[in-house]
Parts: structure tokens; C-alpha cells; sequence
């Protein structure tokens, strides 16, 4: 119960932040957030109730009391944690809206950047494919984990996904107003020319572009929303090293401990390659979860 009065009260307090800063642009995120609600809603309601039909035909468990504890799950833990991806979009969005572009990145990285350029013209193209369809596709994928964990009954996978989420929606947020460092294609875009064209990162960072010029002449559509014109810090990174942290608590399996790893070194390495982020915005990123698993473990014990 701790933990998603903990929930909850992040998703207030980051909206209340996003409001005050951004309140003209905090309306208009609303309405393309909201249907993102319903449809989690809806696949959790149809996920539980197909698990509560299983748990009726095999009498492994009263059907009843288990729908109750996954809608009580939606409720403590699903729904703050949108309105936390609310105000996360919200302030990802105003930190354009401002036109301030921090070079605090670019010169701590770009001797780094420079020799990663150099080794990357000697790789294939379909290297460059493969990590575009695991940072697009599976990483998208990946979120069908925000109605999944409410199934669960291990009570530390549940209050470690939403609760770390959460928290990194907000820190993300708040460093994008804080520091708002441009993504690496922006600053290094002819150095990225190893990138074979038919990527779509390469369509999505001139889409990005299109949208910061959009939104600073008022214009904001769904699409605005999800600009990479950000880098600091990664919330992909972030996201693909919670994924691990929950399959180490979930199972003892091996194997799936190796591909939730390897998931999350392809996100990282395709976080840079693909020119979405520095090497320090997943790394701070990580550092968040990594310090929040800790400190709530810490306290639990």
C-alpha cells in the first residue's frame, strides 16, 4: 500500500509541476494520452478475465478474488502511472516549446563520438537493421509489460515495475526542462551517413525536426509528442534495464535472464548508433533504477 500511495503521489506532484510550467500545452497533451488509458485499461480487464476463466476451469484459485486483486492492481499502479507519462510528455514537450539547447553533452562527448563514428563505417548495413527493428519494434512491444505486471502475484515484480516507471517518467521529465541536450543526429548529422537510408530513424529524426518547429510556432499534434528531439536522459535505456531487473526477480530461468540482458545491450548500443542519445543519458538513466531498486528494497527490508 506504501508503494502506490508512493505511486500516486508522484503522478500528483508531477503533474502539479507540469501544470504550473507548461499549463496551455498540459490541456492539449491530455486528450492524446487519455485513449493510451483506455487501452491499457482494456487489455487488462480482457487479460485478467481470460486468466480468471483458466483459474475457474482448473480451480487452481477463486476466479472472483482474483479479477478484484488485478483490478485493484489497475487501479493503485496503472493509473497514476499514466498520468506520470502525462506529465512526462508534457515536459519533454515544453523543453522544445523553449528553444534552449544545452552543448554540455557534445563537448564532454564528442572525441567518444568521433572514434564510435569511424568504427561504425566498417559495419554492415544489416547491423543497422537489426538494432532499428529491436529499438522501434521490441521495444514497443515491451510495453505490453504495463498490463502484464498487474497479472502477477509476486507482490515485489508488481510494486518494482510501476513504482520504477514512475519515478523515471518524472526524472526524465524534469531533466529534459533541466537540461535540455539535443540528440546526437542533430549535432553530428553528416557523421551519422553510415546509416543506410531505408532506417527509420533516419524519417523519424526529420520528423522530430519538422515537429520542433511545429510546436515552437504553436502547432501540436500526437505526433509532436513523441519527438526524439531530447536526449537527456534515455528512458528506452532505463525501460530496457528494468525489463531485466524484473525478469532476475520473476524467474530463475537462465535463458531468459540472457535475452532480457541481451535486450537491454541492444537498446543501449542502438540508443547511441541510431543517433537518439550520448552515452551518459542511458548511463543516468540506468543509475535511477538502479538506485530506486535499491532504496526500495532497502526500506522493505
Amino acid at each position: 500500500m506504501k508503494i502506490s500511495l508512493i505511486i500516486w503521489a508522484t503522478a500528483l506532484f508531477s503533474n502539479l509541476i507540469s501544470l504550473f510550467i507548461a499549463p496551455q500545452v498540459y490541456i492539449r497533451v491530455l486528450k492524446f494520452c487519455f485513449p493510451f488509458l483506455l487501452e491499457a485499461y482494456a487489455a487488462t480487464t480482457v487479460l485478467a478475465g481470460a486468466v480468471s476463466v483458466y483459474l475457474y476451469l482448473s480451480r487452481k484459485e477463486n476466479p472472483r478474488s482474483y479479477f478484484t486483486y488485478v483490478m485493484k492492481n489497475f487501479l493503485m499502479y496503472v493509473l497514476p502511472l499514466f498520468f506520470s507519462a502525462r506529465a512526462y510528455f508534457v515536459l519533454k514537450t515544453e523543453s522544445v516549446l523553449l528553444g534552449t539547447d544545452s552543448l554540455l553533452l557534445t563537448k564532454l562527448e564528442r572525441p567518444l563520438m568521433s572514434s564510435l563514428f569511424l568504427i561504425l563505417h566498417h559495419f554492415p548495413a544489416g547491423a543497422f537493421q537489426m538494432l532499428d527493428f529491436i529499438y522501434e519494434r521490441v521495444w514497443f512491444f515491451s510495453h505490453l509489460l504495463v498490463p502484464l505486471i498487474c497479472l502477477s502475484r509476486n507482490r515485489k515484480t508488481v510494486e518494482l515495475f510501476y513504482s520504477a516507471t514512475s519515478i523515471l517518467y518524472v526524472v526524465c521529465g524534469l531533466l529534459h526542462l533541466a537540461l535540455p541536450v539535443l540528440s546526437p543526429f542533430y549535432v553530428f548529422e553528416k557523421s551519422f551517413s553510415f546509416l543506410p537510408e531505408s532506417l527509420s530513424p533516419l524519417s523519424f529524426h526529420n520528423q522530430s525536426w519538422s515537429c520542433q518547429l511545429a510546436i515552437k510556432k504553436g502547432v501540436l499534434d500526437s505526433s509532436c509528442i513523441f519527438q526524439s528531439i531530447r536526449a537527456f536522459p534515455s528512458f528506452h535505456v532505463a525501460y530496457a534495464y528494468l525489463v531485466y531487473l524484473i525478469a532476475k526477480n520473476s524467474t530463475r530461468s537462465r535463458i531468459i535472464h540472457g535475452l532480457c540482458l541481451l535486450y537491454f545491450v541492444l537498446i543501449a548500443a542502438g540508443s547511441v548508433v541510431l543517433g537518439y542519445h550520448f552515452f551518459s543519458d542511458g548511463l543516468v538513466a540506468v543509475l535511477v533504477v538502479v538506485l530506486w531498486n535499491r532504496l526500495l528494497f532497502r526500506k522493505k527490508s
